[in-house]
């Protein structure tokens, strides 16, 4: 490990004062983001294995032979990566575009906090409304494989906003009428 003052960096990783453009750095960015930002611990660990691809979604259980068939239980045609789960499912597509996303073809969840943020949301917390957003289609895709239901996007954007709303509870005081804008993003598109 290479120490750039009281930060410890792998060798491969560049110091803190490296192009604002460089991935690694904005990743590290968003975790420092993710890390102060009023989300559940587990979450911010979710958060953290996302930004990674290291969710143990089907491409990365395929990798380990736990299992045989990658395929999507929410799609049924592609292989589950971490991107494909979050991004380019097109049950995951459906529901970004309910909510005012326009995902590009190129995006990726290493880069999930660089979605171009929608007109009605505020920009105050928005990586958390991000990874609430997430977190909820990881938790229905759980549903599905474990539990046996039905993909719905009704149920998923109902989980949201009673996300949301407990989440109100971790926002700056002052900041907890924002999750009362989250709640209405959710509202207007169910």
């Amino acid at each position: 490990m290479q120490t750039s003052g009281a930060r410890r960096y792998p060798p491969s990783w560049p110091c803190v004062s490296c192009s604002a453009t460089c991935a690694i750095h904005g990743r590290l960015r968003f975790l420092q983001v993710c890390m102060a930002k009023p989300c559940p611990p587990r979450v911010r660990f979710f958060a953290w294995l996302l930004v990674q691809e290291k969710i143990q979604c089907k491409t990365n259980l395929l990798l380990k032979n736990i299992i045989e068939d990658a395929t999507c239980n929410l799609c049924t045609t592609e292989m589950e990566s971490p991107d494909h789960l979050i991004l380019h499912c097109p049950f995951a597509k459906r529901f970004w575009l309910q909510l005012g996303f326009c995902i590009p073809a190129n995006a990726s969840v290493t880069q999930l906090w660089q979605l171009r943020k929608p007109a009605a949301l505020p920009q105050a917390h928005y990586s958390t409304y991000l990874l609430l957003c997430a977190w909820q289609l990881w938790k229905h895709r759980h549903d599905v494989v474990f539990r046996g239901e039905t993909p719905s996007h009704l149920r998923l954007i109902l989980s949201c906003k009673a996300e949301a709303r407990l989440w109100r509870c971790r926002l700056p005081h002052d900041d907890q009428a924002i999750t009362e804008t989250w709640c209405n993003s959710f509202c207007s598109n169910m």
